[in-house]
């Protein structure tokens, strides 16, 4: 025993998130605003008393699934960035890059209502890309140190909706939004 103590003691840190599972009709049926956007901007700074790093990306909507939006551009506020030589990372949120178009399920952030947050940090932004088809596709950007958890053990097979053709993904989007309204 004492030597399987050493042992653990003396493994280096390992670092996840762990999180619930979101399949896509909870990301749909959960959200505020869904929007298939295209970033324009990203800005990262120090919070109000300099005790986190904030990134802030502004992005141009092409189309709104659900949700008003009072003009064609929404922020997305995300804990995490870099600020000169400083850094902070947090495990599950996802990264930007402009000129990326993507599909998001959000929310506004309750602190800060002229912002929103991604439903389930990385699992509510779907990258669009081209397939070798000339398809345009959806998939979230899987970050390999997050546990994802069932929310029962039996909730079965959970629909994330990755590499269906960006056509496919907006109509069970819209078909999950269209059940819930019933």
């Amino acid at each position: 025993i004492l030597s399987f103590l050493i042992a653990v003691c003396s493994c280096g840190a390992a670092y996840s998130t762990t999180m619930f599972m979101l399949g896509l009709q909870e990301l749909s049926t959960g959200s505020e605003v869904i929007v298939q956007a295209k970033v324009t901007n990203i800005v990262t700074r120090w919070n109000r008393d300099s005790t986190a790093i904030l990134t802030y990306v502004r992005m141009n909507i092409d189309e709104s699934l659900c949700g008003e939006n009072a003009d064609n551009e929404i922020i997305i506020q995300q804990i995490g960035g870099q600020v000169g030589t400083r850094s902070l990372k947090v495990l599950g949120t996802t990264t930007y890059k402009v000129g990326d178009e993507n599909i998001l399920f959000l929310f506004k952030d309750p602190t800060n209502t002229t912002v929103y947050q991604t439903v389930g940090l990385y699992q509510g932004k779907y990258r669009i890309f081209t397939d070798s088809r000339s398809v345009q596709r959806v998939a979230q950007d899987i970050d390999g140190k997050v546990i994802l958890c069932k929310s029962s053990a039996d909730a079965g097979v959970i629909e994330t909706g990755n590499n269906l053709s960006l056509e496919e993904f907006k109509a069970k989007v819209k078909t999950y939004l269209s059940e819930q309204s019933k």
